[in-house]
């Protein structure tokens, strides 16, 4: 395991690391390509089975850094015949290294396969995974070391998803020994029914009484049908559960119409026995939803919470800046917590409000103060305070010779070379674990070192959880530079804009893929690309091909023609469309009157696209300064949002 290094200890790292052989991968002789070669061939042939090419292949490669790897697939595939001293020894040999972390993870689920518990508590180290976590609590079960075990198997319980079959032999002794009370089921059909997990809940009533499973039978027809349900809802025997019941479903109905939960909740509350705890739960709740949609009242029923947190607090204010409630707005900005007034997007709306009551030199001060940094607010201040848009780039201030010397340590070394071979997976695996214990020193030199080598996304990354980000060139790169040009002018998009859009989407990790399954460069759902691709006359036949980056370019740049021409240029529009879909738009629209772009971005309802908006249009800026070009004020694409009607 490579240790910890705090800056302190740099220059002493750095002094111990000058006799490390230079990276095999810059190198780049006719011998490295061909153990290149032979490493691929030889992976590729045992991932087949091939044992006998495999053995034939990896002969000689020995030194060549990236052997472990084939090592690991060798052991992997043959864990039932491995012996433990084998395994063992692999694992001390590469501790901390990527290739035992994963071969570790395997030989614990061969162990738990086997009911090789002993062995399970002496290899186990504890990671992301529930299945294997269940098995230690097994093992533990197994080999009679309990002590405290019951208190590790109520946390594994008390989640709202379900838990994998690994975790049922430790459940059932824990109930078996009276650890599964009613309150720990009813907790956990409480985390259910907040996580929508309604097939969990119908399983988690059969642990009830009878009764008791008619109530939550009950409370889940309340979920379907919030309205209806309610209706039937009356004050009488059960008073608990009652209460229960008709707090969910206030909450379930607000998602719906809010107008009538509000109603609903003022006029029948009365009726039940709510705690304290539960009505102020019920309470917040409905005034988020109420300040979602910019309800009049959602202000009065956050502010009779017992206590205020920052959710509150900041839909407080988004819904002052959307009424345009400027003393209002002074007000809530003055009882935030002093640290966090102090940030851009306070300053920046203090200072709008200022000039809204007509204190037109403290808000100049105040735009003036919050328009030295390089982000939306500070931009946004800028032209407030009426200067023209700059950026301030900060290189981080890294000496040549301390990323010549980190880049020989043994994991960034592996880590280059399977970046080179486009093992884009292994790549960053090695370099999170060799990384994320670094001091925040070492992590931007690490961050600076991938940028010399062009791993982009790794830079913009790491760089990222140092709290410097005003490297800008480090962090907005101008990768793809020919295509993202010839496509953009194809597609008569600015280029900046397109850059933005990558940056934000994939930070340019080529073969990016999300969790619902975007693809590339540019994030493109499959459907997406291949109708885009029938379109442009380009037809997408697998989505290998969504991840060429040339071909993501081109149908990115198309589906974003297609989203900017949908909303007449309007870049706030075509942003939120590309994160959250078209149909959001028209549900996020004013009802009555124009709103200003900033005010109304302050309201998008979703954190995530919220911060989409404000990314693209200050990217898009940064990226214009990047591609040698005068910088654009926001305001140019922050036309007023006109209302639905």
């Amino acid at each position: 395991m490579h240790p910890y290094i705090p800056s302190l200890l740099l220059a002493a790292l750095i002094a111990t690391l000058t006799a490390l052989p230079a990276p095999a991968a810059v190198a780049g002789t006719p011998s490295l390509q061909a153990q290149r070669q032979a490493f691929l061939d030889a992976r590729r042939a045992v991932k087949r089975g091939q044992m006998k090419r495999f053995h034939q292949l990896s002969r000689g490669l020995e030194g060549y850094l990236l052997y472990p790897y084939l090592r690991y697939e060798e052991l992997r595939r043959n864990l039932a015949a491995a012996k433990t001293k084998e395994i063992a020894a692999f694992l001390e040999a590469h501790d901390g290294e990527a290739v035992a972390i994963l071969l570790r993870r395997h030989w614990l689920d061969h162990l738990a396969k086997s009911k090789r518990w002993k062995a399970y508590l002496a290899f186990y180290r504890p990671d992301y995974s529930a299945t294997r976590h269940c098995h230690y609590l097994e093992a533990r079960l197994r080999s009679g070391k309990t002590d405290g075990l019951w208190q590790e198997v109520e946390e594994t319980w008390l989640v709202g998803k379900s838990q994998p079959n690994a975790c049922d032999p430790a459940f059932d002794a824990w109930r078996a020994a009276g650890g599964m009370t009613r309150e720990q089921v009813l907790k956990r059909i409480q985390l259910a029914m907040d996580h929508r997990r309604l097939s969990l809940v119908t399983y988690l009533a059969k642990l009830l009484p009878k009764k008791e499973a008619a109530w939550v039978h009950r409370w889940q027809r309340l979920h379907r049908n919030p309205d209806k349900e309610l209706d039937k809802l009356t004050a009488g025997a059960d008073p608990e559960w009652r209460a229960r019941l008709f707090a969910y479903g206030v909450k379930r109905l607000a998602i719906r119409d809010e107008e009538k939960a509000l109603e609903v909740w003022r006029k029948r509350a009365g009726e039940f026995a709510l705690s304290d705890e539960l009505k102020a739960a019920t309470e917040r709740s409905l005034g988020l939803r109420l300040a979602y949609r910019h309800h009049p009242q959602a202000d009065e029923v956050l502010a009779g919470l017992p206590g205020a947190d920052d959710e509150t607090r900041q839909w407080r204010i988004a819904n002052h800046i959307w009424h345009h409630e400027w003393p209002e707005l002074l007000g809530a900005l003055d009882a935030l917590p002093e640290e966090e007034a102090k940030e851009d997007r306070w300053r920046y709306w203090r200072a709008r409000a200022m000039e809204g009551i007509g204190n037109h030199a403290e808000a100049q001060r105040l735009y003036a103060a919050a328009a030295a940094g390089n982000g939306y607010y500070s931009f946004l201040a800028a032209e407030h305070a009426g200067q023209s848009p700059q950026v301030h780039n900060e290189p981080l201030p890294v000496q040549p010779w301390v990323l010549d010397q980190l880049a020989k340590q043994p994991a960034m070394q592996r880590a280059r070379e399977l970046f080179e071979l486009n093992l884009s997976s292994d790549a960053d695996r090695e370099w999170y674990y060799f990384t994320k214990d670094l001091d925040v020193e070492t992590k931007r030199a690490a961050a600076k070192l991938a940028e010399r080598w062009g791993w982009h996304h790794r830079a913009i990354l790491t760089v990222a959880r140092t709290g410097h980000l005003d490297d800008l060139e480090l962090r907005f790169p101008t990768p793809y530079r020919e295509p993202i040009l010839n496509s953009a002018k194809q597609a008569k998009l600015d280029p900046a804009m397109v850059y933005a859009l990558i940056r934000q989407e994939s930070a340019f990790k080529r073969d990016a893929r999300s969790p619902v399954g975007a693809l590339g460069l540019m994030q493109l759902m499959p459907a997406t690309a291949k109708r885009t691709g029938q379109l442009i006359k380009r037809p997408v036949r697998s989505n290998w091909e969504i991840l060429d980056a040339s071909t993501n370019i081109r149908l990115g740049t198309s589906h974003l023609n297609h989203l900017m021409h949908q909303y007449n240029d309007n870049r706030i529009f075509t942003a939120v469309a590309y994160n959250a879909g078209p149909h959001r738009i028209r549900k996020w629209l004013p009802e009555d009157e124009a709103q200003p772009a900033d005010a109304w971005i302050e309201g998008v309802p979703f954190d995530e696209t919220r911060g989409y908006i404000k990314r693209i249009l200050s990217y898009t800026l940064i990226y214009e300064w990047r591609l040698g070009r005068p910088l654009t004020p926001l305001s140019k694409h922050m036309p007023e949002i006109e209302p639905r009607s």
